[in-house]
């Protein structure tokens, strides 16, 4: 479509449109980019082999195979789904799982199943557990021994909390930029960006450090993963200097103006440098076509 208007652009109205430096990808989808290879490096997906899958359907016989080299957050994402397989597994499950969070005064709920190409559904996967925690825990103990391999202990409780805390800002930053149809979001990519870099930077110094999360079981395996998620993000960012398209709106949004290279995370010449290019674009692109 975009080499298509290009084209059409050249051939009807003479205007040279590049359409792979123009082109504008979904920040949403590029969210979805960065959060899938932080999960791939970091947790086993559903569909990426046969090894470790656990039958939780209506038979009552599974194996839960997590090996020495799993990466750590790898067996709590396995047992979260294979919780949340073997509820939908047989009535008497389903059940047995409502009288647990009955019994714990929780209002009813079950916990959804995540899918490998939507990162957000292992996110409220992750987040309804948590939340039911302790019917997760009675139904496990009710079940008995069968099921013990898929009880969670409190250090991979302690570790999930610390995955749901590390995506939230990425699972809000795809809220507001998806299906938005009230009016365009453009103008606030920047500063998504510098949420996004801002907190990405905050747990690598938190991981890194002597002490707090440095001492879970997960900082290893987990700061590989944000290191390569990191290089996807900086790939889509070092895109947006061109098209100009990104900063010209931000400056002409009333709103957003300059405010962003206030920041300490923004050079001290980037607010000249951008201001510059969008009066240069109005300049040469804009006021000739506005002359009566």
């Amino acid at each position: 479509m975009a080499r298509h208007l290009s084209s059409q652009l050249a051939i009807k109205d003479n205007i040279v449109w590049d359409p792979d430096i123009n082109y504008i990808p979904c920040f949403a989808h590029v969210i979805n980019l960065v959060v899938q290879k932080f999960i791939k490096t970091v947790i086993v997906t559903p569909d990426d082999d046969d090894e470790g899958n656990i039958d939780t359907g209506n038979g009552d016989d599974f194996t839960l195979d997590i090996g020495d080299d799993d990466l750590a957050f790898g067996g709590i994402i396995s047992k979260l789904r294979a919780i949340a397989n073997s509820i939908r597994g047989s009535s008497y499950r389903w059940k047995l799982f409502e009288q647990a969070y009955w019994s714990c005064k929780i209002t009813a709920a079950t916990i959804p199943q995540d899918i490998a190409i939507r990162w957000n559904s292992t996110f409220r996967m992750l987040q309804d557990s948590i939340y039911l925690k302790r019917p997760i825990r009675r139904y496990i103990n009710d079940l008995g021994d069968t099921f013990e391999q898929l009880v969670l202990t409190e250090c991979e409780w302690q570790q999930a909390e610390v995955l749901l805390l590390f995506l939230l800002p990425f699972q809000r930053c795809t809220s507001r930029f998806e299906s938005n149809n009230t009016a365009p979001e453009i103008d606030y990519v920047f500063f998504a960006y510098d949420t996004l870099y801002n907190h990405i930077d905050d747990v690598k110094d938190k991981l890194r450090s002597g002490s707090g999360l440095r001492a879970l079981p997960c900082a290893p395996s987990m700061l590989t993963a944000i290191e390569q998620m990191e290089n996807v993000l900086c790939k889509y960012y070092d895109k947006t200097r061109f098209p100009t398209v990104y900063g010209d709106a931000m400056i002409l949004n009333p709103h957003a103006k300059l405010r962003i290279f206030d920041e300490e995370t923004w050079e001290d010449t980037s607010a000249e440098e951008y201001s510059s290019a969008c009066h240069k674009c109005f300049v040469e692109q804009c006021s000739q076509r506005l002359v009566p």
